[in-house]
Parts: C-alpha cells; sequence; structure tokens
C-alpha cells in the first residue's frame, strides 16, 4: 500500500527541518538554486500551526498565517484595474493588478521585523539578525482550483501578479494533503512537484510538556492520556459524521470541564460529563475518560494528607494511578509547598511501597511539571529518606535515579 512508504516524523523533530528550509529560502548561495517548498502534512487537530508559531518565536521571526479555505480568490490575488498603454503611437487599454490584501499585509510586516531586528542586535538580545517573515499557507488542501495558478506563480517565481516577494520572506504550507476525510482534494501536480511533504504525527510527551502547561489542561485529562492504556485516544483516526479525539478537542474538553468546576466548586456530573466528553472526542473515549475522571475526582487529598503515614491505599491500580496523579497536581498547584511537602512525602513512600513504578512515576512527573522541580524533588527525596532510608535508596538506585 502507498501508505506503507511514507515515512512520518513527530511534530517536534519535523518543524526544526522547516525552519531550516526557511533559511535556506532567504539564503540561496546561487540565485537558480532550486528549494522545494516545505508542506507540513498532518491529521487535523495536530497543532502543526501552533506549534510553528512557538518555535519561530524563538527565533524573532515573524509569521502572516493565510488560510486559503475562507479565501476568496480577490483577497489573494487582488483585483484588476484599467489603464492605458501606448503602442505604435496608439491608445490601448490594458490591464494591471492591484497589490492584495495578502501582500499589502507581508510588505508592511517585513519591514516591521526588520526594523524590529535591528533593535535587538543592539540591544543585544541577539547576536545578529535574521529577519525573517513567514509566509505560512494554511488548509492548503482546502484551497479551490482558482488559487493554483497564483500558489504556482509564487512557488516557481516568488511572485503574485507581478508583484515580488520580499527577499525576507519565506514560504511555508500546511494542512491534511491526502486525507480524504479532511476534505483533502488531488493536488495540482505542477505544485506537488515544487514542494517538500513533511508528513508529521503526534506526540504526547511533546504536547503535554509544551502545550499541558499553556493551555492549562486539566490534569485528569493529562494523566488519563499519560496511561499506556488510554493513549490510542490521544489522537485517532478522523471521522467525518461524529466527533474523534484529538489534540485539539482535548484542549477545548478541558476548558469546559475546568470552568465547570470552577462554577460548581465540584467535579462535574458524571451524566453531564458523558454527554460533553462525547460530543468532543467521540463516545469510545468519552466512556473510558469518564470512567477514569470518576475516579480521579473523588480523592479529597487535603484529607488523605491528614492521614499520613495511617492513609489506606484503594485496592485497584487504576485507582492508585488516578490517586497518584491527583497528588501531584494538588502538590504542584498549591502556593506554599513548602508546607505540605512532609504530607506528600507520606503518601508517595506508602504508594511506593504498594507500587514502586508509581514511586518513579510521581518523581519522573515533578522533574517535568516545572522548573522548581530540582528544588522540589530534592525535599521530596529527603523526607522520604527519613521516612525509611534503605527502601528509597534501593529503589532510586535500581531505577537509575541515584548512581
Amino acid at each position: 500500500m502507498l501508505n506503507d512508504k511514507i515515512i512520518k516524523f513527530p511534530l517536534n523533530k519535523a518543524l526544526p527541518l522547516v525552519i531550516q528550509n526557511c533559511f535556506l529560502q532567504i539564503n540561496k548561495e546561487q540565485p537558480e538554486d532550486e528549494i522545494l517548498i516545505p508542506y507540513i502534512a498532518g491529521k487535523p487537530g495536530l497543532g502543526k500551526t501552533k506549534s510553528f508559531e512557538k518555535l519561530c518565536s524563538k527565533y524573532y521571526w515573524e509569521i502572516l498565517p493565510v488560510h486559503l479555505g475562507n479565501k476568496v480568490v480577490e483577497e489573494f490575488s487582488g483585483i484588476p484595474r484599467l489603464e492605458t498603454i501606448f503602442y505604435c503611437n496608439k491608445k490601448i487599454k490594458a490591464t494591471s493588478w492591484s497589490l492584495s490584501d495578502m501582500m499589502k499585509e507581508l510588505y508592511q510586516l517585513s519591514e516591521k521585523v526588520i526594523a524590529g531586528h535591528e533593535e535587538l542586535v543592539k540591544n543585544k538580545t541577539i547576536t545578529q539578525g535574521n529577519p525573517v517573515v513567514i509566509l505560512f499557507f494554511d488548509d492548503v488542501h482546502l484551497a479551490g482550483n482558482d488559487i493554483d495558478p497564483l500558489l504556482f506563480e509564487l512557488l516557481t517565481e516568488r511572485k503574485l501578479k507581478g508583484h515580488l516577494l520580499p527577499d525576507n520572506v519565506a514560504i511555508v504550507l500546511a494542512g491534511n494533503h491526502g486525507i480524504n476525510k479532511a476534505g483533502a482534494r488531488t493536488m495540482n501536480a505542477a505544485i506537488q512537484n515544487r514542494i517538500i511533504l513533511m508528513h508529521v504525527i503526534s506526540d504526547f510527551d511533546y504536547w503535554k510538556d509544551e502545550f499541558g502547561s499553556k493551555y492549562k489542561v486539566h490534569s485528569g485529562i493529562i494523566s488519563f492520556l499519560e496511561n499506556p492504556i488510554y493513549r490510542k485516544f490521544f489522537h485517532e483516526d478522523e471521522l467525518t459524521d461524529e466527533p474523534w479525539s484529538s489534540p485539539r478537542t482535548w484542549v477545548g474538553l478541558s476548558t469546559h470541564i475546568r470552568k465547570i468546576e470552577f462554577w460548581s466548586k465540584k467535579p462535574v456530573d458524571s451524566e453531564i460529563l458523558l454527554y460533553l466528553a462525547t460530543g468532543s472526542v467521540g463516545y469510545e473515549a468519552a466512556s473510558y475518560f469518564s470512567e477514569y475522571y470518576n475516579i480521579f475526582s473523588k480523592f479529597n487529598i487535603p484529607s488523605i494528607l491528614n492521614s499520613g503515614l495511617n492513609y489506606i491505599l484503594p485496592s485497584k491500580d487504576i485507582e492508585i494511578y488516578a490517586l497518584s496523579y491527583a497528588l501531584i497536581s494538588y502538590y504542584i498547584g498549591y502556593s506554599e509547598k513548602k508546607k505540605i511537602t512532609e504530607s506528600v512525602s507520606k503518601i508517595i513512600y506508602i504508594i511506593g511501597k504498594k507500587q514502586p513504578d508509581m514511586l518513579i512515576m510521581i518523581i519522573n512527573e515533578l522533574k517535568s511539571l516545572e522548573k522548581k522541580a530540582t528544588t522540589l524533588l530534592g525535599e521530596i527525596i529527603n523526607n522520604l529518606n527519613k521516612i525509611d532510608s534503605k527502601f528509597v535508596n534501593e529503589l532510586l538506585t535500581n531505577f537509575g535515579i541515584l548512581k
């Protein structure tokens, strides 16, 4: 099958290659050098646009996003204007094209980013200027046939209806190439031959680290998807007639859950949660998540912390797993962590004695969740050593935490 011959990179591994390509586009060694334009292709809801924007911001690059799925051709091309020319001393009616809204914005952004980089270099924020503007064509798979000639002109001549692109502009395409369920149409062969197709897939760890905290994704969702049993629901194959799970829909569901919890000051009702989750991520994912959420949200962490070493763990593995994440989430979100570190350490110890792999998971989560993790982790380990130094040292040494 054709799909078996497609090589796909995780999004975070592919995007640096796109950045390199953009640099090549504006820094050709020879004018005739052939540079294929990158097309970031992946399933809907992957976060292609947001991830690329975030990476560009690290270089102080600007992006002009153009969504081809909702662009009328005039916005892209400009409009024709009549003018008079002379040929053999005769007046002839001719046509010229106005500068389109897109090109006008691009010219303005080009000058802005050049001035901005000069200031950054002057203030020694960066060592050298790379004032790049990305002309980012999103939803390329939804572009109409009337866009093809214009896109072809841009890719081959770096101009649009005679208007040249600024020298510091690089072009990037993104969309759901070849995915019929996403509404993709067959790409023009001449355009296909001028792009480098970069198929990408989602990566949960990257999404969790880069977007989990930014979008304040509900800890119940993070811990649910963290579990290998449920990881298949992170980004399912797209459907046309019913909802399906993707990084985008999980973020949207998270926002809804957090707001309902805030308004009601209690966990979301089971029936309501199943209803909302089914409409967001599909019935199968919603069923498993609703069951997990009911376990995750039932733990009264302050009461558990008060129990100390007398706390009796739940009997089921999934309950211990949910408790571990609920405990971490509570601890990370607590404003005065030092006041509860000793109590948290006691519950972590109880969990670790019953399921050592859960203790290692907790330690790894503390490492990744925030910049203060090294200090917090040191305090947790010190407290664990006070409780049972032999067990803690053997466990952490066996798992490579201590050397």
